[in-house]
């Protein structure tokens, strides 16, 4: 999401069509650690960087620290609920930005359009479709950068998959694609 949602306002929005888009493609799919709840990556501090790789590189690149942060379960408990240690002078490995702490699980849990809610939704719809589990894929030209497009099919049935990655209302195919959106068409 950090990567891609440079200027992106509706960051919620933009974390939850990233989830669907990589549930959609071919093969086995990975949710790391924080994406179903739209974290972006952490900013660290280099005094508190801990891969030796990020330090080398500093102030360039700080390394992979940033995307291995503490889960934040939840906002009100010490250090998000991800410890359960009962010494505040022993520090975690890497501190979790405030930012992550405002998207915890217990946040999110009770919002129907939270980023965990409907990437749950999601997945459990995506359960339902065989061309998204087992079925080949086929991209699409588009001829426009922000409109990702592929077929799912198998031998009797296919799916076309578009993906609006901008935030503005974008056509294809006599298809009006929403803001942030994905639009899943049995053919």
């Amino acid at each position: 999401m950090t990567r891609w949602g440079k200027g992106i306002e509706n960051k919620d929005s933009f974390a939850i069509l990233l989830n669907k888009l990589l549930l959609s493609l071919r093969g086995t799919p990975f949710l790391y650690q924080g994406e179903e709840l739209g974290l972006p990556e952490a900013s660290i501090p280099y005094e508190k960087l801990q891969d030796p790789w990020g330090i080398f590189l500093w102030p360039e690149w700080q390394g992979r620290d940033g995307c291995r942060t503490p889960m934040p379960w939840n906002k009100e408990q010490p250090d998000t609920g991800f410890s359960n240690k009962n010494d505040p002078a022993i520090e975690l490995w890497l501190p979790i930005p405030e930012e992550h702490t405002s998207r915890a699980v217990d946040v999110q849990e009770n919002d129907e359009n939270s980023v965990l809610n409907q990437t749950r939704e999601f997945i459990r719809w995506r359960k339902t479709q065989p061309l998204l589990q087992i079925g080949e894929i086929e991209f699409v030209d588009t001829k426009n950068e922000q409109l990702i497009a592929f077929k799912r099919f198998d031998e009797n049935n296919s799916m076309t998959c578009i993906f609006n990655i901008s935030e503005e209302k974008i056509s294809f195919d006599g298809k009006e694609i929403k803001v942030l959106e994905a639009l899943y068409i049995e053919n």
